[in-house]
Parts: structure tokens; C-alpha cells; sequence
């Protein structure tokens, strides 16, 4: 996991000798993302695994911090959240729905966000960074969003910059050319420097 200064963004690489023989609650190393996560969601996931369990209970419905705040505090995180429909982000809309406030979708788990904060509005931030990964991998081009969101500012450490679309693994001294091919935001060494033990580097 790397912290990138508000927010955590983790990953995790299987040798591809794993390739075919790895399955879990994620879903299964086959090349195809269109299988992982069982369902779609957490809950159809842990569903399908529930199966192997016959006396597993049926879970609780996800608890929802808006409910606590009341109807008017929901509206207002509501409000909040929909800034994804709003210039940068409206280009990608049509390309990767935001949801709706009561179904699937970034819109909700933004509106789950802000709520637990109370309505801090910063903490829309970490669902607008993601809704922006989403749409660059979909080759809608949101890698400066920050530009136009004043109040979402991304602190990186002293030669370092954002990036929403930034290489996954990134390039460092012992690998400048890595394989991988998928973006992901967060600090990076500038172009032509690379990154190692913490600092970026000619």
C-alpha cells in the first residue's frame, strides 16, 4: 500500500507462473477482469462463496452513515457528490455512469464518503480521484481534474508531482522500463528521473 497524502491506493502483483491456478474472493487470475469479483458487488461475491457453507446467515444490509444524518444532511452530501456530473468530469459521464444515490455506482459510495466525514467536503476527493482512474481507463482523459477542484489538493513529497494516470509498477533505477501497462494516481518522479529508495533520481 502506498499512502499518496489523503488516501491509500493498493495493489498486488502474482508471478505469472500463478496465472490459471489462482482464484479468492476477488475473483480469479485468467486474464479477464469481466469475471473478478464474483456478481459485481462485495455482498453477491460473499454470496457466491456462501454456498461452500450452508449455515452461513444472510448478511445485513450495508450500513449507510446517511441514514443516521436525516434526510436533509443526505441531500446535501447528494449535492456534494454530484459535482461528477459537473465540467471536468460531465465529458466521461456517458462513458462511466456515476449511478444513482439508492443503487450500484461511484454516486452512492461518494455520498457513503462524505456522510461519514459530516459532510466535509473534502472528502468527496478521494471519489472524484477515483472516478477519474475510471474514465482514463476508458481513454477519457481527467489525468488534471485537480485544476478545476480547488479544494481537493494533492500534497506529494519534494520532487515528486500527481498524477491520476500514472504507470503501475512505475519506473525506478533497477527497472526503467517496467511492464504493466495500467494506470493508477499518485506521486511520481518527473519524466526522465526514476524512482528509488523514497527519492526520484537521474
Amino acid at each position: 500500500a502506498t499512502n499518496y497524502g489523503t488516501w491509500i491506493n493498493a495493489e498486488m502483483w502474482l508471478h505469472g507462473s500463478c496465472a490459471d491456478i489462482t482464484q479468492g474472493l476477488c475473483g480469479t487470475y485468467n486474464g479477464n477482469a469481466g469475471d473478478d469479483l464474483y456478481g459485481g458487488t462485495p455482498n453477491s461475491a460473499g454470496e457466491h462463496f456462501k454456498r461452500y457453507d450452508e449455515h452461513c446467515p444472510a448478511p445485513k444490509p450495508p450500513f449507510n452513515p446517511c441514514t443516521d444524518l436525516g434526510e436533509d444532511m443526505t441531500d446535501r452530501a447528494e449535492k456534494v457528490c454530484r459535482m461528477m456530473e459537473e465540467n471536468p468530469f460531465s465529458k466521461c459521464n456517458g462513458v462511466v455512469p456515476i449511478g444513482s444515490k439508492d443503487g450500484p455506482g461511484i454516486l452512492k459510495n461518494c455520498m457513503s464518503d462524505v456522510c461519514n466525514c459530516f459532510l466535509d467536503k473534502s472528502c468527496v476527493c478521494s471519489q472524484l480521484d477515483e472516478y477519474a482512474t475510471l474514465c482514463i481507463n476508458k481513454n477519457v482523459d481527467l489525468s488534471n481534474w485537480l485544476d478545476d477542484v480547488d479544494f481537493c489538493p494533492m500534497k506529494c513529497p519534494d520532487g515528486m508531482t500527481y498524477r491520476s494516470d500514472g504507470p503501475s509498477p512505475p519506473p525506478t533505477c533497477g527497472n526503467k522500463n517496467p511492464t504493466g501497462g495500467e494506470t493508477v494516481r499518485g506521486c511520481f518522479c518527473p519524466e526522465g528521473k526514476f524512482f528509488q529508495d523514497g527519492k526520484c533520481f537521474l
